[in-house]
């Protein structure tokens, strides 16, 4: 959330750790076709329904400025992203199957970059090439089919580094 406190804009992240609001699913029986390649429209199906009936305001703007303490009238603007608030648990006869919404490439990119961040004295060189918009094809100008690249160089804790490219 952006807010204005002493004529200076300040960003502070919220999380409010527990679940506010709910996409609802349209029930099977009152959609029939919903396996057979129902398309959601996300400006008109996927709008998240938020409960606040005890709130005189905004009950969503009344709930975040309580977590960061200002008032409403110093809000200057926020992006808001809802998140699947059911941990991941293990799964399987012998509990070795993680089973998690979510498990995709950004998290499948977290764990890469830091398993080899943390690895000591390699036997190997430890490569990871990392594209952006994999889930929706290859024709976007971030993805695999295109030349353009960019490097990072990230540090870690103990002044290793590791070249990304994107």
């Amino acid at each position: 959330m952006a807010f204005k406190e002493d004529d200076e804009i300040k960003i502070e992240t919220v999380d409010l750790k527990h679940p506010v609001a709910v996409i609802p699913n349209t029930a099977l029986h009152l959609n029939r076709k919903i396996n057979k390649g129902f398309e959601y429209n996300r400006q008109t199906h996927l709008q998240a329904i938020l409960q606040g009936s005890d709130h005189k305001g905004n009950p969503l703007i009344e709930i975040l400025v309580s977590e960061i303490k200002v008032a409403p009238e110093m809000i200057q603007g926020m992006e808001l992203y809802f998140y699947d608030s059911e941990p991941a648990e293990l799964c399987g006869l012998d509990q070795k199957l993680v089973m998690s919404g979510k498990l995709d490439n950004l998290s499948m990119t977290h764990l890469i970059l830091n398993a080899i961040l943390e690895t000591e004295h390699p036997d190997k060189t430890c490569v990871a090439v990392f594209f952006d918009n994999e889930e929706i094809g290859s024709e976007t100008r971030h993805t695999g089919k295109t030349t353009e690249r960019i490097r990072y160089k990230t540090e870690a804790k103990d002044n290793k580094s590791c070249w990304m490219s994107l």
